[in-house]
């Protein structure tokens, strides 16, 4: 799956459709957590992810990440990626506090 570098992206992309694609507030706390498919607009193609309230571990693969197996995003890191992978993407907290993942749809980037 490919990720979209977020340099510059996000002045492109077309603003959601406020009636299917509506933002979501994902719970990160002791168990690995993922997005479902009905949080996540079905026509959108990419989603916009950002870390809230504490740092998450994370995994791109659908393996249940840990702190010695995935990625360390601190809080407030946003990244863009297509749908499909945003779906498989697991997060887990990283200390006592719960975190949050904030996924925002998109139909398409802007031509």
């Amino acid at each position: 799956m490919e990720s979209i570098k977020l340099q510059n992206v996000i002045s492109e992309m077309v603003p959601p459709n406020t009636t299917t694609e509506l933002g979501y507030r994902l719970t990160v706390s002791s168990s690995a957590v993922s997005l479902l498919a009905a949080d996540i607009g079905a026509t959108a193609k990419y989603v916009m992810l950002q870390v809230q309230g504490a740092a998450v571990y994370c995994t791109y693969d659908g393996t249940t990440p840990s702190a010695t197996n995935g990625i360390y995003v601190n809080v407030f890191e946003k990244t863009v990626v297509q749908r499909a992978l945003a779906l498989r993407m697991k997060f887990i907290r990283v200390t006592a506090a719960d975190g949050y993942v904030m996924a925002q749809p998109f139909n398409s980037l802007a031509a």
